[in-house]
């Protein structure tokens, strides 16, 4: 991933690293934007939505840890997520519709 970062870097390719926050995952978020900030790219996450199990799915306290540490060091552009727009006071919330 690091290599193709590099050199869309190079070429000034805009670039959007897309992201499933689960279970194994939710923690380490936060590292993730670090390295898409290093190269000037978005970084885009989604929740987890089971479709044959649920064994990947965050539990309510680990979506909200996963995306209080996210915020911590990355900035919020943009949430389908009416509820996270809510608290977080987000204007102009990007939704469905």
């Amino acid at each position: 991933m690091v290599k193709a970062l590099e050199r869309c870097a190079g070429l000034n390719v805009p670039v959007t690293i897309t992201s499933v926050m689960m279970r194994i995952n939710y923690d380490k978020l936060p590292e993730l934007a670090r390295v898409a900030a290093s190269f000037g790219a978005n970084l885009r996450v989604n929740v987890y939505q089971p479709s044959k199990t649920d064994r990947f799915s965050v539990s309510y306290e680990q979506c909200w840890q996963g995306f209080t540490k996210l915020l911590e060091v990355s900035r919020l552009v943009a949430t389908t997520e009416p509820v996270l727009a809510g608290v977080l006071g987000i204007e102009g919330f990007v939704g469905p519709g």
